[in-house]
C-alpha cells in the first residue's frame, strides 16, 4: 500500500510539504475567534514554527501566546522541561516549537467540559487535520503537565525533576492517560466548512481585509487593515475564492526516524497495522 498523499495546488506550484510523508487524521480544538487561528484556518494548514524558519526567533503559537499573557510563570516551567527535552530526549519533538493534536475523534472528545483544559474547547471548535511530517511525531500523557506540582508562584521545584523524565518518556501518569501527539510538520486542515467560516469571521473584523491566491496561500492586500466592530458587515462583497488542494488518502506510513519515547513507536506502529487491514 502506498503511503503517500497525491496533492496539487491549483496552479500546480510547489506546495510546502510535498516532502514530508502523511501520518494521517489528527484532532485538534481551535479558538477559531482569534484572529491569527482564523487566518491559519482560512489559509487551510497549520505549520510547527520549524517549518517556517530555522531560526529559533520563530516560536510556537503556543509559546508566543504564554508571552504575549505575561505568564511568567507558565514560560519558566516550559523552559525547564524543554532544557531537560534538550539534554535527555533529543530526539523527541519540543514543546516550545511543535505543534499539538490528539490522535482520534474520540480522544479528543474526551477533553470537552473539562475543566482541566481550556474553555474553547468545544465540539464546534474540533477540527480534522491530515498530518505531513518527516519526524515521528512524539505522544506523551499530558496528565504529567497538568497535575505537576508547583509552589506558591506556580513554578515547577527545580529539585524534583524526575517525572520530566517519565513525562518525555511515553509513560502513563495514572489509568486514565491524555495521550496528545507533539507534531512538527504541517497540518491540512480538512474541514472546507470551518475554512469559509473563518473567511467571514476576518471579512467581519477588518475592513479592508482583501486577499490574493498566490502559491496556493493567502496575503492581505497592500492596504493596511484597520479593526472594525465584528457586528458591521464589510464593505467588501467581492466573493472569496479558498486555495484548492485535491488529495487522495492512501494510508498512513511512520517517518523513518528514530525516537526515544517508546509509546510514540508503538502508537503509530498501531495506527499503520489498523490502516492495513
Amino acid at each position: 500500500m502506498s503511503s503517500s498523499l497525491d496533492l496539487e495546488s491549483a496552479d500546480n506550484t510547489a506546495l510546502p510539504f510535498e516532502s514530508l510523508q502523511s501520518i494521517g487524521s489528527v484532532y485538534a480544538f481551535l479558538d477559531v475567534d482569534h484572529p491569527a487561528v482564523q487566518w491559519a484556518v482560512m489559509r487551510g494548514m497549520l505549520v510547527s514554527s520549524s517549518h517556517v524558519s530555522d531560526s529559533e526567533g520563530f516560536v510556537s503559537f503556543m509559546q508566543a501566546g504564554i508571552v504575549a499573557a505575561g505568564n511568567n510563570a507558565r514560560l519558566f516551567n516550559e523552559a525547564i522541561i524543554e532544557l531537560y527535552r534538550q539534554k535527555n530526549f533529543q530526539k523527541n519533538q519540543s514543546r516550545m516549537r511543535g505543534m499539538y493534536f490528539f490522535g482520534s475523534r474520540a480522544e479528543a472528545e474526551a477533553r470537552i467540559n473539562d475543566a482541566d483544559w481550556p474553555a474553547y474547547f468545544k465540539p464546534e471548535n474540533l477540527v480534522e487535520f491530515d498530518l505531513h511530517c518527516d519526524e515521528m511525531p512524539t505522544v506523551v500523557d499530558a496528565n504529567w503537565i497538568t497535575f505537576a506540582e508547583v509552589d506558591k508562584s506556580g513554578r515547577i521545584p527545580i529539585d524534583s525533576l524526575e517525572w520530566i523524565s517519565r513525562y518525555w518518556e511515553g509513560k502513563q501518569y495514572n489509568d486514565r492517560p491524555v495521550w496528545e501527539v507533539i507534531a512538527n510538520g504541517v497540518a491540512l486542515v480538512l474541514d472546507e466548512n470551518i475554512r469559509r467560516a473563518c473567511t467571514l469571521k476576518l471579512e467581519r473584523q477588518f475592513a479592508d481585509f482583501a486577499h490574493s491566491n498566490i502559491d496556493g496561500t493567502y496575503s492581505l492586500g497592500s492596504r493596511q487593515s484597520r479593526w472594525v466592530d465584528p457586528s458591521v458587515p464589510s464593505a467588501a462583497k467581492r466573493k472569496r475564492r479558498l486555495p484548492q488542494l485535491s488529495f487522495e488518502r492512501r494510508g498512513v506510513s511512520r517517518p523513518p526516524h528514530h525516537t526515544e519515547n517508546e509509546r510514540a513507536s508503538r502508537y503509530w506502529k498501531a495506527r499503520r497495522d489498523d490502516e492495513g487491514k
